[in-house]
């Protein structure tokens, strides 16, 4: 009984204006932002079943299958980060229309989520919240998916500290420009993927020789600028999850943002991650960097002749060098918690 009670308190703060339900920096974000629909996927399961754990799987319901059963619990068997290193959640946000009917969304492209994507915003915040840093602080671009993707998450984590007790009670959410997705250019973007294909592959394959000024339209986002991007990033979340309780953070951005940055930090080719790496939506990325120390803090450096622009090969400027924090990569495209959500999101709105 007491399980179901504080569910519904937890339906009615989200149902009742409370100007003070984050503790967040500029600009302001309120839960009251959140859709009513948001509202209904990012808790349904939880209201759902009364005998079971808060974040239980939702596919323990009618909707599970012998061989589909999400794993809100999927961070808990990470290896612990280091006590001089500090832990980066990256995640992409849930699906929007675009997504589902395969037209190229970059960073002119301002969609919401669709039903799908709130209940895969709802279970990232369920398996960040149940993770072993249940990290508070949450980083989203200025695109409203992610937005919505973050607002959704931070409350599944609000819910928890409640009814678990975390020490750590209070989540702020900031946004944070370079975490935006790259800018396709005006002629790209809305276009179907499969007409923009050739035009796509040729930009990420001029990246990977290292041209790294080449756009794919005129009015569209270099290489150079990306990385840019990438390294500012990295510094202000690692920057922040020093300070963070837990010493981690959230960061929601983008498919082909995350992808760059993955390479960048795996010093892989660009052209080769693209071909085998297909991030899904709401999968979690997790990454570990130093933590800030006063002194020197290991960094790494991108220059002409490194493997994500060509190698020996590279066609890049001699003098080209980008700096970023020395991380290390330890998972990537993170989504047994997303296991059986299309088929629950057809049943709920069939309901």
């Amino acid at each position: 009984m007491k399980c179901r009670t504080k569910r519904l308190i937890f339906l009615l703060s989200l149902t009742t204006k409370a100007s003070n339900a984050f503790n967040i920096q500029q600009p302001t974000i309120k839960i009251e932002s959140i859709t009513r629909r948001s509202i209904i996927a990012g808790t349904a399961a939880l209201v759902s079943i009364e005998s079971s754990p808060v974040f239980a799987s939702t596919t323990t319901t009618a909707t599970a299958t012998a061989t589909a059963t999400a794993n809100l619990e999927c961070l808990k068997d990470l290896q612990p980060c280091a006590k001089d290193h500090v832990r980066l959640f990256f995640c992409r946000h849930g699906e929007t229309e675009y997504n589902r009917l395969g037209l190229v969304q970059g960073s002119r492209i301002d969609a919401d989520l669709n039903p799908i994507g709130e209940l895969q915003a709802a279970r990232l915040g369920q398996a960040l919240a149940l993770s072993t840093e249940h990290p508070p602080v949450f980083f989203h671009s200025p695109l409203h998916r992610t937005k919505q993707t973050t607002l959704i998450a931070a409350a599944q984590y609000k819910f928890a500290a409640e009814y678990y007790d975390y020490k750590i009670k209070k989540e702020t959410i900031q946004v944070l420009s370079d975490l935006k997705e790259i800018d396709f250019g005006s002629s790209t973007e809305g276009k179907d993927v499969e007409t923009s294909k050739l035009s796509i592959a040729s930009t990420y394959a001029a990246w990977a020789m290292g041209n790294i000024d080449v756009k794919m339209t005129a009015d569209g986002e270099s290489m150079r600028e990306v990385l840019e991007r990438v390294s500012k990033s990295l510094y202000q979340l690692q920057r922040a999850a020093s300070k963070a309780p837990g010493r981690s953070v959230v960061a929601v951005s983008h498919s082909s943002f995350l992808r760059v940055l993955l390479a960048t930090c795996q010093q892989t080719n660009l052209l080769d991650l693209r071909k085998t790496l297909k991030l899904g939506n709401c999968c979690i990325n997790v990454l570990d960097l130093p933590l800030i120390r006063v002194g020197s803090t290991p960094t790494q450096r991108i220059t002409s002749s490194s493997p994500l622009l060509g190698g020996p090969l590279s066609l890049a400027p001699l003098n080209y060098s980008c700096q970023l924090p020395q991380s290390t990569v330890v998972r990537v495209n993170e989504q047994q918690h997303l296991v059986g959500v299309q088929k629950e999101c057809q049943i709920q709105l069939q309901s």
